[in-house]
């Protein structure tokens, strides 16, 4: 049975594809009504609200270190770049540097922020913590350690979290 002509006692289903292009809170609303008279008006209506989730893209580059190579006891530093590439704000946002083995934690700053430091105590982690980068916005951190006295390949690892802002 179609629409136009639905027998009483039986359901028409109709499954739309939505798409949105915004996070938050959505309702989508479906009322019925027909040409006959309707003893009972008020379950023709139903409701149903989705939310959306937002979500924001981070990407870390611009890693350099300077100088590019280091002899035994000299201090290197590290920048690194978090960009936002949307759709949406991202707030609360961390970067965190894992330091090579071997080498010693000398110092950490961002321009963009105050809270930089040791991640955990007893660990290699050093990190910053950004309030909110809007999409198409950078923020940036620089971590200085001291090379290992005995020559060796160094290598460090960066992370990126954070909570969406919606």
């Amino acid at each position: 049975p179609g629409l136009s002509n639905l027998p009483a006692g039986q359901s028409f289903q109709i499954f739309p594809k939505v798409s949105f292009n915004n996070a938050g809170s959505y309702t989508n609303t479906a009322t019925v009504s027909a040409n006959e008279t309707d003893p009972n008006t008020s379950n023709n209506t139903s409701s149903h609200a989705q939310q959306v989730p937002a979500t924001a893209d981070l990407l870390v580059s611009q890693v350099t270190t300077t100088p590019a190579v280091a002899g035994p006891g000299d201090t290197f530093t590290y920048v690194a770049n978090i960009k936002n590439l949307g759709p949406d704000p991202a707030g609360d946002v961390a970067l965190v540097q894992t330091i090579p083995t071997g080498s010693t934690f000398a110092s950490i700053s961002s321009p963009d922020t105050t809270i930089c430091g040791q991640n955990l105590p007893n660990t290699s982690e050093y990190g910053c913590r950004f309030s909110g980068i809007p999409v198409g916005a950078s923020r940036s951190m620089t971590v200085s350690v001291n090379a290992p006295n005995s020559a060796q390949a160094l290598a460090s690892t960066f992370v990126v979290s954070h909570v969406i802002l919606a």
